[in-house]
């Protein structure tokens, strides 16, 4: 029997989130069957929890739930939970749901053993359409070796100092390469950066990096630094692009925080981090963040009161987050002095020149503590669905 696997990229809108969550569904179709089922009624299955690619447990205990959509009776729903490196099955259920449904909601208590799984949801209509969906969930504690001799830092890197329709700046491209600079030397950061680009240079670019594929613990830093301006009336701010119009009543020509937002939010990167040195920056705030709701989990008394460095990082880089930083609120901030640094700029340098300190560990609350005693107060935040326990972490090399 030949079987043909077609991978069919959905997007779907979620009654409880905010944002689009594109994924791969696959469908199976039996090419010796005398009919094909129509592909127009293939069944959707939307994962809840485990929302991610790749999510890790110290728990044992999970419950999973994922919505099933299909425009015809679902007529067979099944839970495989395969060996992560072979893929051979090591448990199968069939889930019991009441026939001639085609909206069902699944929810399932497992008990998985340590190590890496794969969890796989097949579901069947009454065409013969099948569609399934894998997860991967690393249950026990991760090896912290494993996980940071594994994963990678990208950075791009957006700065503006010549400009056609605005004033030019002095200092936006020299902080950029100084930070750049400590990026890669301290802290091994792979970094791109795009000077004096236009609008399209930087949108085609976030889509790029929108695209790329990344480890389940790899981490994203977005930093802009040039021209901001903000919309009194439309109440929303912008980065001003090397070619943005000086009187642009609709913003078209500029680099929207609200929409720069959302798709930063859809990038595939589990930890993201953005940063703005720009007049204005501060307005990204307003875009707002979901509340991702704490994950309970059970707290065993021990001798030792705390954990490791290596230990605090893999709870770190198992989290999803979507966190800022600008120079500013809804204000100007400086450019500084032609050949020194932004007054901004020049603290962030300062804090990554330190290599985080003994543990060798630059985490945002260290960068925030450097950043106090600027006179204009930088702000801190998290927009899209950030993960209140995460954290964007700089490990020195």
């Amino acid at each position: 029997m030949r079987v043909l696997m077609l991978a069919i990229l959905l997007t779907v809108a979620y009654t409880c989130v905010i944002a689009q969550n594109a994924r791969t569904n696959y469908v199976h179709l039996d090419l010796s069957a005398e009919t094909l089922p129509d592909t127009k009624s293939l069944p959707e299955i939307n994962w809840v929890v485990p929302k991610f690619d790749y999510t890790h447990s110290e728990d044992q205990s999970m419950t999973i739930r994922s919505y099933v959509f299909s425009t015809l009776p679902v007529t067979d729903i099944s839970l495989l939970i395969r060996d992560a490196e072979y893929g051979s099955i090591l448990s199968q259920k069939v889930l019991e749901f009441s026939h001639g449904q085609q909206s069902i909601e699944i929810e399932e208590k497992l008990f998985l053993p340590k190590g890496m799984h794969m969890l796989e949801l097949v579901v069947t209509n009454e065409s013969g359409a099948k569609t399934s969906e894998i997860k991967n969930v690393k249950i026990g504690d991760e090896a912290p070796e494993k996980v940071l001799g594994s994963r990678k830092d990208f950075a791009l890197v957006i700065a503006t100092d010549k400009y056609q329709n605005f004033n030019d700046l002095v200092n936006p491209i020299q902080d950029s390469d100084s930070i750049i600079y400590q990026l890669k030397k301290k802290y091994g950061f792979e970094v791109e950066m795009l000077k004096n680009p236009t609008s399209h240079d930087i949108w085609k670019k976030i889509r790029e990096y929108n695209e790329k594929q990344y480890g389940p613990y790899d981490q994203l830093l977005i930093f802009f630094a040039g021209h901001g301006n903000y919309d009194e009336v439309l109440k929303e701010g912008y980065y001003i692009a090397h070619d943005s119009q000086k009187d642009d009543r609709t913003g078209s020509s500029y680099i929207s925080h609200l929409r720069l937002a959302k798709i930063l939010d859809n990038n595939p990167c589990r930890r993201l981090f953005l940063i703005m040195d720009s007049c204005f920056g501060g307005a990204i705030g307003e875009v707002g963040s979901v509340i991702t709701e704490e994950k309970k989990s059970n707290v065993q008394v021990q001798n030792n009161y705390e954990i490791s460095v290596n230990q605090m990082l893999v709870r770190k880089l198992s989290t999803k987050v979507r966190k800022y930083l600008t120079s500013g609120g809804k204000q100007y901030v400086s450019d500084g002095i032609r050949g020194q640094h932004s007054p901004f700029a020049a603290k962030l340098i300062e804090s990554l020149k330190t290599n985080g300190g003994e543990d060798n560990v630059l985490t945002l609350a260290e960068i925030g503590v450097n950043m106090e005693k600027l006179p204009l107060t930088p702000r801190f935040g998290s927009f899209g669905h950030n993960d209140p326990l995460g954290d964007f972490v700089f490990i020195a090399r």
